[in-house]
């Protein structure tokens, strides 16, 4: 009887581990993108993510993980919000709202996107969403250049994206 219990509650623990080591992977990425500043890939638990840092602020940097394979029900990226402030690394519990659909809204975000791909970095907001898009090298001689855009929303990341932008 003895050796049955310890060899389950060896299986339980060997079980647990790679928990425990999935959440060191996203202490480690969530920390490395706050330092870095750039937006990184990677797969986590086995499942594809993008961790996108935005709104620093003294020495705190904020981090959002972006799970590329799980949407919401009304269609979004699923995003877990993380604080980074040194080493201490602490999750907002509150869920970003979704993207509005309207015509205004949309408007002013391609404004931002033109206006970075013109003259490198643009901020804009509307219903109290802040839009922030950066030029991410040389325009071609068409006026096109890869920009990179951050949504956030009362200090949640809501949506980012990079592609080619023509004015």
């Amino acid at each position: 009887m003895p050796a049955k219990r310890f060899l389950l509650a060896s299986l339980l623990l060997l079980a647990a581990v790679p928990s425990l080591a999935a959440d060191t992977d996203l202490d480690v990425l969530v920390r490395e993108t706050a330092r870095e500043r750039l937006p990184m890939e990677t797969i986590l638990w086995g499942r594809p993510v993008r961790a996108v840092p935005y709104g620093a602020g003294g020495d705190c940097q904020r981090v959002g993980l972006i799970h590329l394979d799980n949407r919401m029900r009304d269609g979004s990226e699923r995003i877990d919000n993380y604080k980074v402030c040194g080493t201490s690394i602490a999750r907002i519990d509150d869920l970003p709202p979704s993207l509005p659909n309207d015509p205004q809204f949309k408007q002013v975000t391609r404004m931002a996107l033109v206006g970075a791909a013109r003259y490198g970095r643009r901020r804009a907001t509307a219903q109290g969403y802040l839009i922030s898009s950066t030029r991410l090298g040389m325009a071609d001689g068409r006026g096109c250049a890869q920009v990179e855009t951050t949504v956030t929303y009362e200090g949640l990341l809501v949506a980012h994206s990079a592609g080619t932008v023509c004015p």
